[in-house]
Formats: C-alpha cells, structure tokens, sequence
C-alpha cells in the first residue's frame, strides 16, 4: 500500500504548493514502483496537524480521485480519512477501500462500505491529532487495553455483513501511543492473529523508529521500515503501508526466504 499525501504539511512527504499533476505523477510513480493500493489523504493525520475543514480536504481529494480515475479506471484506492462527508462524495470514484483513521467515530462508515462494496479499516486510535498525545494511559498494559478497545469496536461491526470478509485491522502505531508503546506493539505481533482479520501494518517513517535507531529524519527510517515490515509480514500481515514502495517491496522479495510460512499472494484486497 503506497501512501500519497494530498497536503502541504504531512510529516515526511507534504508537498506544499503542489498542483494536482504532481499528485497524479506521484501515484503513477508509486504504482511503477508496485504497490498494489494506493492510500489517499487529504488531511495529515500526524500528532498536533492542523485540522482542514471539510470543504478544504474535498479540494484536496476529489478532484484528484476525477483525473486518477480518467487514467487508472480500476487501481485500487483506499481513502484515508475521518470524514463520513468526504467518503460519501469519494466513493463514486470507485473507492476499495475506507480507512477510517478515527476508529469507527462515525458508524455511518460502515453502512457506507456496505453499500458501496468497500473494505473497511479499522484502525485504533484515541482523540485527534491535538489530543491524542495526551491519551497514552493504558492501564492493562497497551497490547491488553487495545484488545478491549478494538473489541469494543468489533462488536458494532459484527452487527453488519461487512464481518468478517471486509474488515482490516491496523494497530494504529504513534496513535495515541508513546515510542515505547510502539515497541511494544512490535514486539507483540503474532497475537492480532487472534481476530482472523487481514492485518495492515502502517509504521514508515514514524518517529517511533527512532527507538532503533537513533534520531534522523524521516526519510532515514526507510530501511528500518522495510526490516519491521518484513518482521510483521512473518507475524501474518498481508499489508504493509509504505511511503517507499520500490525499497519495501525490493527488501521483502530479497528476504521472503527467512519467513516460515508466509505467502505473498492471498491479499484478498490486492487480488
């Protein structure tokens, strides 16, 4: 899953200034690369962002999805976002995938997914982007309290037929959620298995990385990202959310050898 951000201001990749044709030849550059989805954003999601109105993210968004279309009919695309508005007017471009960052805060999602045949992303997080950071307390421990949480979550979906066949999980790493926490997150992967549910990992170029290997900036966390990805990829994730597609995608074929077992091809997303 190739990220693309729409903004000026995301933490590794904004682009300010940027016209609609550089977004295009960015996707096209991401799908030479070979991500298999496309994840678009018009609002960056990062600790204390500015939030867009949603008049501001349809700019960003729509008119993007219009031209990618006329070029790209069927690509898959997944729309990163929080606002049940913008997936409403989003879907008619024939968007895959929902990923919906504010952890199920607007059910209406779901029905829209439903309707509109789309996977949905369930990934965990607490407040927004100026208060999460202050929501880092998890008294069981995180793995355990994200447990409750996403259960939570899960049984409001369970009442919809998008269970199970339709419904990603992603732990949400730098969500509401301390460096530390992050590495113990990574160090605890094999039991999301537990849910039966494809699981996406979404850790490129987060400032957690710096936990391994120092402080840098976010383009130098590309190979650590790559190693991590490969290390969930043998924990059963079946998406890796990267910001350099050409390096993940390079490293994991390289390596795919030391994983036991794991099969590249089942992503029922992809394929």
């Amino acid at each position: 899953m190739g990220v693309l951000n729409l903004t000026p201001d995301s933490f590794s990749d904004g682009i300010p200034h940027a016209g609609l044709q550089t977004f295009v030849e960015k996707a096209e550059a991401l799908i030479a690369e070979g991500a298999d989805i496309i994840d678009v954003g018009g609002e960056s999601t990062r600790p204390h962002a500015e939030s867009v109105t949603l008049d501001e993210e349809k700019k960003r968004v729509l008119p993007f999805l219009e031209k990618f279309r006329k070029k790209f009919p069927a690509f898959p695309l997944s729309l990163d976002t929080k606002k049940y508005g913008l997936a409403l007017d989003a879907v008619k471009y024939t968007v895959h995938i929902l990923n919906d960052v504010s952890f199920l805060s607007d059910p209406r999602m779901l029905e829209l997914a439903l309707q509109h045949d789309c996977y949905y992303i369930l990934m965990h997080s607490r407040g927004d982007a100026q208060t999460m950071m202050n929501e880092t307390a998890y008294p069981q421990g995180v793995v355990d309290t994200m447990m409750d949480e996403i259960n939570a979550r899960l049984t409001v979906i369970k009442k919809t037929k998008l269970f199970p066949d339709r419904v990603i999980l992603d732990l949400g790493f730098g969500f509401a959620k301390t460096p530390d926490q992050c590495v113990v997150l990574m160090n605890n992967l094999d039991v999301w298995q537990k849910y039966h549910l494809p699981l996406l990992l979404g850790i490129s170029r987060k400032r957690f990385l710096q936990k391994y290997t120092g402080e840098n900036a976010p383009h130098e966390r590309d190979i650590i990202s790559a190693q991590l990805a490969l290390k969930a990829c043998g924990a059963g994730f079946k998406i890796i959310r990267t910001h350099n597609v050409k390096m993940t995608r390079e490293y994991l074929n390289n390596h795919r050898q030391t994983l036991t077992p794991m099969d590249f091809s089942d992503c029922a997303v992809c394929h």
